[in-house]
């Protein structure tokens, strides 16, 4: 298989039928050349195994990137990352030493946790250096290992990216598709920030450049509620605000005790778009994604996105709220139609073309639900076709519901889904813990 030509063709993808034939490429490529992989078919009996669609390939559990590498060699004619420059961080807060319930922000300190990081929007700042969390790419094809947030105590997971590449490709057409590609872009991820390796704050790094470069507003923030109010108050135009639960959650309270008016609120947040993922972090109650929406929409006078996304995977599905056509930017930029059947209810997400969900019984991890019966319930695998260089088919430990496709047309050819929770006795991910 030309690796070059399917990594080309799986950003083109136009119909389910190009779909399965791309992912029955990928089974037979990475069956041959990923040891984790193939060990993992001949144990359990399936190595000489031939799949006539994508729902008879074996999945690899997710579990097994915490102790394995698991790596499928590419060849070196792969396209390669640019070098990655600064990023800018916004505010100058102390990282507070013990978790903060919600509604208590951090007051901001004389100087910034973290190293190199300017203080946001003065005159004559550098862009940081050293950023914890944010990879710098000095060597082209050098690989980068991204880790998942586990909670004290877990494991972490690892993902080794062969191609940074490949990746880029991915989330920049995944939000393009869904997005568009002229915003302002914030993120508010305190906890990612803190440590190496997290695949989500090189996304927003990443993202964030692309929109500054085009002459809109980009930057990180961590505590200081009030600059990034501020800012939020100083922009014009589509703006989006990625943030993790928790952080959401303290800055929702902040917001309602500056700005008590609805009104005031729905004024000062028409033209942005509220998107969680991530969790608490251990930073508070855990809370069912129906209600993490409800006191964040109270709070912003707007509803909410979702990003489900983690370190084993090098795409994401995002979630839209229905008949909010005020905070759906896609529709007015060029290379990105959504129309008013192609958003989803709030939280239901869609995929982009090169990912797929498909359901197993959890009785039994080898049995695949029905592609025809949607409104079922199982374990949540994924086909990643991004993931050439590790494995494209994992199986994760989220249980979720299929649904009809709420649309016929292009953009969105495999069917929406819902992430229902964690399965009973799967080890809790601090990048899902989400309870419904």
């Amino acid at each position: 298989m030309n690796i070059n030509d399917f990594i080309h063709r799986i950003f083109e993808i136009k119909s389910v039928e190009e779909f399965n034939s791309l992912a029955l490429q990928a089974f037979e490529y990475q069956r041959e050349h990923c040891a984790v992989y193939r060990q993992y078919l001949e144990l359990t009996g399936r190595l000489n195994l031939t799949p006539n669609s994508p729902f008879e390939i074996p999945f690899l559990p997710i579990r097994l990137f915490k102790s394995q590498d698991v790596v499928t060699p590419l060849p070196t004619t792969t396209a390669s990352a640019q070098n990655a420059k600064g990023v800018l961080i916004s505010g100058t807060p102390q990282a507070p030493s013990t978790p903060q319930a919600p509604g208590t922000p951090q007051a901001p300190g004389t100087s910034s946790s973290v190293p190199g990081v300017p203080v946001f929007g003065t005159p004559g700042t550098k862009k940081a250096k050293n950023v914890p969390g944010v990879p710098v790419l000095g060597t082209p094809g050098t690989p980068i290992t991204f880790t998942s947030s586990a909670t004290t105590g877990m494991v972490p997971s690892h993902h080794i990216v062969q191609d940074i590449s490949i990746y880029e490709q991915s989330f920049r057409n995944a939000f393009h598709h869904f997005y568009g590609e002229n915003f302002n872009l914030l993120a508010l991820l305190p906890s990612y920030l803190e440590r190496e390796g997290s695949s989500l704050v090189y996304m927003a790094d990443a993202l964030i450049k692309e929109a500054q470069q085009k002459g809109n507003t980009g930057g990180f923030f961590l505590y200081n509620h009030q600059e990034l109010l501020s800012t939020l108050k100083s922009l014009s135009g589509k703006t989006i605000l990625l943030g993790v639960s928790f952080a959401l959650l303290d800055f929702a309270a902040f917001i309602k005790q500056q700005i008590p008016e609805k009104k005031e609120r729905e004024q000062l947040f028409r033209n942005v778009i509220i998107m969680e993922t991530g969790g608490m972090k251990g930073r508070g109650k855990e809370l069912p994604r129906s209600e993490l929406h409800s006191i964040l929409s109270d709070a912003f006078s707007t509803a909410i996105h979702s990003e489900y996304g983690m370190c084993e995977l090098l795409s994401q599905a995002y979630s839209f709220p229905l008949n909010n056509s005020n905070t759906i930017f896609a529709a007015t930029d060029n290379k990105a139609h959504i129309q008013q059947n192609d958003i989803s209810e709030t939280g239901i997400f869609s995929t982009p073309p090169w990912m797929q969900v498909v359901l197993r019984d959890l009785q039994d991890p080898f049995k695949i639900l029905s592609f025809e019966e949607n409104g079922q319930s199982g374990g949540i695998n994924i086909i990643d076709l991004a993931n050439i260089g590790s494995c494209c088919f994992i199986e994760t430990e989220d249980r979720g519901t299929l649904y009809p496709s709420a649309t016929t047309a292009t953009r969105t050819i495999h069917s929406p889904f819902t992430v229902d929770g964690r399965i009973k006795n799967s080890e809790l991910r601090g990048c899902n813990m989400l309870i419904e």
